[in-house]
């Protein structure tokens, strides 16, 4: 039959309590880590929607009349080292100012169908909408305003775009730290429930169990008097309950059994005729009064003893032959 493997019970529990503290620290972490780049990415899209807003108000009046002011505005936002780049494009779809202007630059929104996605709709000379993206990596929102009326237009209806991309990797970066300075408190925090756990359960099932198998061996041993102290786990009571039951019980058998053959040597004793009996190996059990009479041995002297001591010396040899025929005969049976 196959033999398992067997683990002491207090080592399970450290090692499933470990495990449970590690898993719910890494599943903290994990939470934690995904709030924090939700809160990163509202932090990033909160300060674009303000450069934004902030640029596109300005632009509306001076970017006819004065490009250049606009320029520092856009330089002005570019000092903020989140903010990777700011453009102004035109109702042409040209860039009218841009924080990266001796750079390749960006092309027509209505030409960044792959690039940009939604954003690609947010064409200049349209109505007055707001675009957000981001590939987890950058962000990118796009505002719309009206461009500054000419001549004696009242109000212009061409529509420009200011559009800022936003360094998302900072603010994970940032966020990153922050769970991570987080994470040992945490981690200590389930540890230190697992320790008090762990506390409970052995004191509240360990030690009973332990308790259980020392009285189990002392009762096996002879120890008739073992009982099991209850416990306030319920199950523990009940196995407690029926193993004080079943030592109980055992005690009253065992002491029927024992006055039984206290009466059976009586009896044997008192016989007037001399009774001996022997185990399947031929050894003296039993050598009564009249038997010490007839053979002239006290039974302390006999008990253990060979029978053949017993008979003549030319009867013993045959005795071990019938003796032998005897038990075999007994074992085929």
């Amino acid at each position: 039959m196959r033999r398992w493997p067997s683990w002491p019970l207090r080592g399970v529990l450290v090692g499933a309590l470990s495990v449970t503290a590690l898993a719910v620290t890494a599943g903290a972490y994990w939470n934690a880590a995904k709030e924090a780049r939700s809160h990163a990415l509202a932090g990033a899209r909160a300060l674009a929607q303000v450069e934004a807003s902030r640029l596109a108000m300005v632009a509306e009046r001076v970017a006819e009349a004065d490009p250049s002011l606009l320029a520092e505005l856009l330089l002005l936002s570019a000092t903020d080292l989140r903010v990777l780049r700011v453009e102004v494009i035109g109702p042409d779809g040209r860039v009218a100012a841009s924080t990266q202007a001796g750079q390749r630059q960006r092309p027509p929104l209505a030409e960044q169908a792959l690039v940009f996605g939604p954003l690609s709709g947010l064409v200049p000379g349209g109505p007055a909408i707001e675009a957000l993206q981001h590939d987890g990596r950058m962000l990118t929102l796009a505002q719309s305003f009206a461009w500054p009326a000419q001549g004696r237009e009242l109000r212009s209806d061409r529509f420009g775009v200011v559009v800022v991309d936003i360094d998302l990797q900072g603010w994970h970066a940032a966020a990153h730290a922050d769970t991570l300075r987080d994470l040992p408190m945490t981690a200590l925090l389930w540890l230190l429930s697992a320790g008090l756990l762990y506390v409970g359960l052995e004191r509240g099932m360990v030690r009973p169990l332990d308790r259980l198998r020392a009285a189990a061996d002392a009762l096996g041993q002879g120890d008739w008097g073992q009982r099991m102290p209850m416990t306030r786990v319920r199950e523990l009571q009940q196995v407690g309950r029926s193993f004080n039951r079943m030592a109980a019980e055992l005690r009253r058998t065992i002491g029927r059994l024992s006055a039984s053959e206290e009466r059976y040597r009586d009896l044997i004793n008192a016989a007037p005729d001399a009774i001996v009996t022997v185990d399947v190996l031929g050894r003296i059990e039993s050598f009564n009064h009249a038997a010490e009479l007839l053979f002239g041995h006290p039974a302390s002297a006999m008990l253990g003893q060979p029978l053949d001591r017993l008979l003549p010396l030319e009867a013993r040899e045959r005795h071990r032959d019938h003796l032998h025929r005897f038990t075999q005969a007994g074992e085929h049976r």
